[in-house]
């Protein structure tokens, strides 16, 4: 794996674990209260998608070398962040950081092993 990648993904799985860590503190209703950890959540969110998205765009073949990390869904929670920032739903994002990341951050951690 080129360092460029490596890079990416290892962004990828820095950013998940602090997500998820951030959830597991907190309800949804209380980061929403939160100003400061309701952006440091949508940050996070939005800087594990961007990274997935460029790890594809450097090295397109990367999808089919790791079929198991949710590549699609990924980026696709980057383009609701950037194209709805204004109807972000906390409770989405705690759900998503809760319940997917724990998946995504072990197969990033496969990948990256």
């Amino acid at each position: 794996m080129r360092a460029q990648i490596r890079k990416r993904l290892s962004d990828a799985l820095t950013e998940a674990r602090f997500a998820h860590g951030l959830v597991t503190e907190r309800d949804a209703d209380a980061i929403a209260r939160d100003p400061v950890a309701r952006r440091a959540l949508e940050r996070a969110c939005e800087i594990v998608s961007e990274a997935l998205r460029a790890a594809i765009e450097s090295e397109p073949g990367i999808v089919a070398d790791y079929p198991d990390i949710p590549w699609k869904k990924a980026i696709g929670l980057r383009t609701r962040l950037a194209h709805a920032y204004d109807r972000v739903d906390i409770a989405f994002l705690t759900d998503a950081a809760r319940n997917a990341f724990p998946d995504l951050i072990s197969k990033l951690e496969k990948a990256l092993a």
